[in-house]
């Protein structure tokens, strides 16, 4: 098994979760190097996993009397049996933690002032935040003026109408970004959930249009078949384009064969461009529109942006939308 490094960081709720089976834990202690289990967790989930068995049992004997019976569907505890059998494809996905200030005992909260005394405190953070913003800013403007390499078009993406190459993956805009999305047999959750972290990126993640809507598309690319990422996209409620990789080549080339990871391109006609590219800590704070734009040479467009000469600009404000609504924009 290929021990993907974008797993370490769910390593104990995933080795908990999955204790009872003790193949799966000895390769999990050694992926995610865990000394000891958490034993009252353990507990938990041997009650849960006992519990979830007995109604899978249940559930699949009423499904089987439906089968011989004709009449309305089965239920099992006043539910159809159909519905729990759906739910039970998720089983195998460890399910949440409780947040460790759900359960302390106490919180040190910080100290309680007068109105004016937090006011005070406040500004002064916000003089610093502000600080933070503009050299946010100028860092961008950096990265809009990296250089860029020219990289090969023929790399293969299947997708649910058929299979395309990098130019198509482009959807005739002239900026693309590719996030490296691990769903595949040797990611956790699979077949029927895909990389945590991954998914968590996922939902927070824009509306694909308003990208669409300053020249960028985004596409995410993952090892799993079009099935199981179109079935997976309608459980997660997600729209944005998904690829399937059918090799290794794209993810070897690109830096993400082991780990997750931002690709930035760029269109000139039927040659394509690296720009840029960002893995490990940093992504869990990319995801809104303006943080992904900036990310790309042209950036968000808009004139008060320090760019280099011949990077077109426009208006700011004035080119967003509702994003249902951009018409022929995006």
């Amino acid at each position: 098994m290929q021990q993907s490094k974008h797993h370490k960081g769910k390593a104990r709720s995933e080795y908990n979760a999955r204790f009872a089976n003790p193949d799966m834990r000895r390769r999990l202690q050694s992926m995610y190097r865990i000394d000891q289990p958490n034993t009252a967790f353990e507990d938990l989930l041997k009650r849960l996993d006992e519990a979830g068995a007995r109604a899978e049992e249940e559930a699949s004997q009423a499904v089987m009397e439906n089968k011989q019976l004709a009449g309305p569907p089965p239920s099992v505890g006043g539910r159809p049996a159909e519905g729990i059998q759906e739910e039970l494809h998720m089983a195998h996905e460890p399910l949440g933690i409780p947040a460790p200030s759900s359960t302390a005992n106490h919180i040190e909260w910080p100290k309680v002032v007068a109105n004016d005394a937090w006011r005070e405190a406040r500004n002064a953070l916000l003089v610093k935040e502000k600080d933070l913003m503009k050299r946010g800013d100028a860092l961008a403007a950096e990265r809009r003026r990296l250089p860029m390499v020219e990289v090969p078009t023929d790399y293969r993406f299947l997708t649910a109408d058929g299979e395309t190459d990098l130019i198509g993956l482009f959807a005739g805009r002239r900026q693309l970004i590719v996030y490296r999305f691990f769903y595949a047999p040797d990611v956790e959750n699979w077949p029927d959930g895909a990389c945590s972290g991954c998914s968590m990126f996922a939902d927070s993640i824009t509306h694909h249009e308003h990208l669409a809507g300053r020249d960028v598309t985004l596409v995410f690319a993952s090892a799993a078949p079009q099935d199981r990422i179109n079935t997976y996209k309608r459980r997660m409620g997600w729209s944005t384009p998904w690829v399937t990789l059918p090799d290794d080549r794209f993810s070897r080339d690109f830096d993400v064969e082991e780990q997750f990871g931002i690709n930035v391109f760029v269109r000139d006609g039927d040659r394509a461009f690296r720009t840029y590219f960002m893995n490990g800590r940093g992504v869990e704070a990319v995801g809104p529109t303006f943080t992904l734009l900036d990310l790309t040479p042209l950036g968000r467009q808009e004139g008060w942006q320090n760019v280099p000469p011949g990077r077109p600009q426009g208006a700011p404000y004035a080119w967003w939308r509702l994003h249902d609504h951009y018409g022929s924009a995006a």
